[in-house]
């Protein structure tokens, strides 16, 4: 077993490290976010690249969706794997899937900042998420 003294400085680099903040990090001092400089916020949604078609409402309840509850089992169980097949993805698991990479759970304010199943600071949002079809003949 470690001394305490040296496992409490392991933790507290750790947490420094998965903070992101490093002492000797030479930009450091010369960075400034965009909230930082009060540039305006990002719009919380796009205007649809192709407003002429109709929208697909998508479904919110996942109930009937089959997955695991069991967030250790999942983690341990996780595997990568590229196996394709010509089978379509249903429209409730489309819908899971977005709303996993960017749902949206609640908006605050007026419309100033929203919560969603992947946080980011600021509410900012830097990443985003596009689907397309793929038409075949």
């Amino acid at each position: 077993m470690l001394d305490k003294s040296v496992q409490d400085e392991l933790v507290k680099k750790g947490r420094a490290f998965i903070k992101g903040y490093r002492s000797d990090d030479p930009y450091e001092e010369d960075f400034e976010s965009d909230q930082d400089l009060k540039r305006p916020q990002p719009p919380l949604v796009k205007h649809a690249m192709r407003p002429e078609l109709d929208r697909i409402m998508l479904p919110k309840d996942f109930e009937n969706l089959e997955h695991r509850k069991d967030l250790i089992g999942v983690i341990r169980d996780r595997k990568s794997s590229r196996i394709y097949t010509q089978e379509e993805m249903t429209l409730e698991q489309l819908s899971f899937l977005l709303w996993a990479a960017q749902g949206v759970k609640d908006i605050r304010g007026k419309s100033y900042a929203t919560l969603r199943t992947v946080p980011c600071g600021g509410a900012r949002h830097e990443f985003e998420t596009y689907l397309c079809e793929i038409l075949q003949d």
